[in-house]
Formats: C-alpha cells, structure tokens, sequence
C-alpha cells in the first residue's frame, strides 16, 4: 500500500508535468509577439543557426526567445511583482522602486563615464556652433531624488562634472520640482505642474517670457494612461492622468519636424492614443524639431538641447521667442547638425539651453 508521502510525491510529480505541457501546449499553439507594449521593446524572434556567430551565442539566443515569448508572461511577471511587493514587503523588485503607488527606476550605481563623456559632448557641441551665444544648462532629477529611495544617483558629483567641463551657466531646478510633479508610473514630469520650472528658467533666459500667472495657461485632459514604468516595472498601480497647458500663444504655433519635412500638431491626441502617451507633446521622439511663434513680440530665438522631458516644456518656453529650435542628441550626430547651418544659425539675440535629464546622462552616450 503505497504511503501518503508517496502519494503525495507521485500528485506533486503530476501537477509538474501537467504545468509544462500546458504552458508548453499553449506557448506552441500561441502566436509569436513581435513587440511588447508593457516593456515598451521588441522581442526575441525564433533564432536562426546561420545568424550566429558561436553556437553559445544560439543557445542563449533560444534562451532569450523562450523567455520572451513564454505563455501568459505579462500576467506571471505582474503576479510575481505584486507578490513580492505586496506579500513580501518589498519596496524595490527588479531594479524598480515603488512607494505608496509611486514608482521609479533604481538608478545605481551611477555610470559616471557616460556623464563626463555626455558633458564632453555638449562642450564640443557649444564650442563648434555657438562659442559667442548666452549658453545654459539644467539638469532634471530623476523622480527616485524625491523618494525615500535606498540608492540613487549623485547629483553632487553630476554638479561638479557639469560646473567643471561645461562653459555655460547653471540653472538650478532640484529645489523647483518635487515628488507630486512626476506621473505616478512614467518618468515624465506634469506638464501643469511646472510653473517653478518655468519661473527658474525665465530668470536665467534671455527670452520675453511672462511670468507663469500672467500667461494665461488653461489646463485641458488628454486623458487617463499607465506610463512606461507600469510595464517596466510589473507592479499594480493606479493609472495617471495626462493634462495639457496651452493659450492663445501656443495654439498659434507652427510646428516642423526636420526629420520628415513635415508639419506637426503641438499637442498629437492621436499620437496620446499610441504606445507611449508622452507622445501628445509635439508628436512624439525626433531628431529637430521647429517651433514658430508668428506672435512673438521680438526675434529672440531658443536652441533647446534636450530628451524627451524638453518636448513639455517648449511651447511653454515659447512665449517669450520668436522660434524654439529643438535638437535630441540621442537620434543626431553632433557632426550633423552642420546641415541644418541655417536653422540653427546664432547670433546675439540666440540662447542655447542644455535641459537633460539625470536618467539620460547616466544611462546612455549621446551622439
């Protein structure tokens, strides 16, 4: 007579097998996805052997596919996210960081070369096309500086590398911006929320700009989203709300996207509706970007380099510039720009402002 531990071993055995040829059953009949809206990335294909330079190389391929294109993945990794948060206790899970329903990216330790090597670059950028122009640079903290995150970046070090390697002048926004500016799952700042963002800037720029309270900005929802974050991360929250600011001014900008030649809305609503919702400002990633305001009083003009934090922020800027020209290091080579001479053409009524993102300069190389 067989005994209730073997019993018990032979149900547990069973139940095993029954789990894999489920989900084997199911990853086989299953369609293969080719993008994941979650992490925001493609995923791993079927590997071919001819592509391979090693077999090792092949092996890991198939590791990565089976991962990617594993059954009911989205579902497990949120399950075991939330168990780990909610049952376990965890605060941080998978280098992602959450608090009271706030999430962040853990961003440590800090890859101090890309700093120095993405300042480097900004310098040369400086020196080669605007060495005579008033040129600025504010760094925007990471949400995670707010939050009683176990480990972050050092803004310290990040100040000194700026102070030391960029000729241009600081403007502060550390003491500008706090936790409740931030989308709750996205990286992003509010748009609505940043009017001590704006007055920092105006007090350094060179720009006509109005203070915040007599520019008149109407709020208006595009609305509700989970940011990029939510995927990323795995982990339940609440979705956000996406709000917009314009006025007379900005609805009467013009905009051009170099890239393509074509015109563009300064606030997409369809582009809202696509995979990444930040894409309502100014329709979304671009190399250059031209902004026009035909209302403009004087013919001050801003060169805006930046990430995708500066899109939210230029038609507020625009106020106080006859055109805001805005250049993404991460899709243009430095080298470039010398065929865009004429939009990008300086003179004493020009600014040039570098608005990066702590995240960016930590953790990618521009150019």
């Amino acid at each position: 007579m067989k005994t209730v531990s073997t019993i018990r071993h032979i149900a547990t055995a069973a139940i095993f097998c029954l789990f894999v040829a489920f989900f084997g059953i199911a990853a086989w009949l299953s369609p293969d996805k080719e993008y994941s809206v979650y992490e925001r990335r493609e995923l791993e294909q079927t590997p071919s052997l001819e592509e391979a330079e090693e077999l090792s190389e092949y092996f890991t391929a198939w590791e990565n596919y089976l991962s990617d294109q594993f059954y009911l993945r989205d579902e497990l990794r949120f399950l075991k996210s939330g168990f780990a948060h909610h049952v376990l206790l965890q605060k941080d899970v998978n280098g992602y960081y959450s608090e009271d329903g706030i999430q962040a990216e853990l961003l440590y330790p800090m890859n101090t070369a890309n700093v120095i090597s993405n300042v480097a670059l900004l310098e040369e950028v400086r020196q080669t096309y605007f060495p005579s122009c008033p040129a600025y640079y504010a760094v925007i903290p990471d949400k995670s500086y707010y939050m009683d995150a176990p480990l972050g970046l050092d803004y310290g070090e990040i100040d000194g590398i700026l102070a030391k390697e960029l000729n241009a002048s600081p403007i502060p926004l550390r003491d500008a911006l706090e936790l409740s500016d931030y989308y709750a799952t996205d990286i992003h700042w509010k748009q609505e929320n940043l009017e001590g963002v704006y007055e920092a800037l105006r007090a350094s720029l060179g720009g006509d700009l109005p203070s915040y309270a007599d520019a008149g900005f109407a709020e208006k929802t595009a609305g509700d989203f989970y940011g990029v974050l939510y995927g990323q991360a795995a982990m339940p929250a609440d979705r956000d709300e996406m709000r917009y600011l314009t006025n007379a001014t900005i609805e009467g900008l013009t905009l051009q996207v170099l890239d393509t030649g074509k015109s563009g809305a300064v606030y997409d609503t369809e582009a809202f509706a696509g995979d990444d919702a930040y894409d309502l400002y100014l329709g979304g990633e671009a190399a250059i970007l031209h902004l026009q305001n035909p209302a403009a009083d004087s013919d001050r003009k801003l060169i805006l380099f930046r990430d995708s934090f500066g899109r939210s922020i230029a038609p507020l800027l625009a106020q106080g510039y006859s055109e805001i020209v805005l250049v993404d290091l991460r899709w243009i080579r430095p080298s470039y720009l010398s065929a865009f001479s004429g939009l990008l053409a300086a003179d004493e009524n020009t600014d040039v402002l570098f608005l990066y993102s702590a995240q960016v300069l930590h953790s990618m190389k521009l150019g």
